[in-house]
């Protein structure tokens, strides 16, 4: 029986490790910065989202029926501005009318359609979905807001907003 002899590998100075890795990682991450930026709003687009109206009226109601959202309507103050209009400027197909379920009251404006300048909208810019989530990029142009809102949508009925971000502009 001979015995087997084992190569030795060349080792690498942990000097020249660290550097080659060090690089080896920043280059990634440069890369994944790279395309996320380049494709991270594909995941807001209407295009090639397979959404129901149930999903959507869901989404939009439990949008509508945000409290974030909600003091910023002033119902109260400018009663002229209701019912909300919501346009749908991402062309995902809102069922067109008055919006059931909400507790303001809205109506969604026709794709193409030109809405009443005496009242206020919600314009919906993009929609995704991911998962049970949906996307939503949204305008209120009437308090000059514009927000980020993930909605879940649990098996069954309902909807819940997981986030929701407002900016001023």
């Amino acid at each position: 029986m001979g015995s087997i002899r084992l190569a030795r590998m060349p080792t690498v100075p942990p000097a020249i490790a660290r550097s080659f890795l060090a690089r080896t990682w920043v280059a990634e991450a440069m890369r994944l910065v790279f395309v996320v930026a380049l494709f991270g709003g594909c995941a807001l687009t209407a295009q090639g989202a397979e959404f129901s109206r149930g999903e959507l009226s869901r989404a939009l109601v439990a949008l509508l029926d945000s409290s974030v959202l909600e003091q910023y309507y002033h119902a109260d103050a400018f009663p002229e501005r209701f019912p909300l209009q919501v346009v749908d400027r991402a062309g995902v197909g809102f069922a067109e009318g008055a919006v059931e379920g909400a507790a303001v009251a809205a109506v969604v404006v026709a794709a193409g359609g030109v809405p009443d300048s005496s009242r206020a909208e919600l314009v919906v810019d993009q929609v995704g979905m991911v998962g049970a989530d949906v996307l939503m990029e949204f305008r209120f142009p009437a308090e000059g807001l514009s927000g980020k809102a993930t909605i879940f949508l649990p098996g069954g009925a309902g909807a819940r907003i997981k986030t929701l971000q407002l900016n001023e502009y």
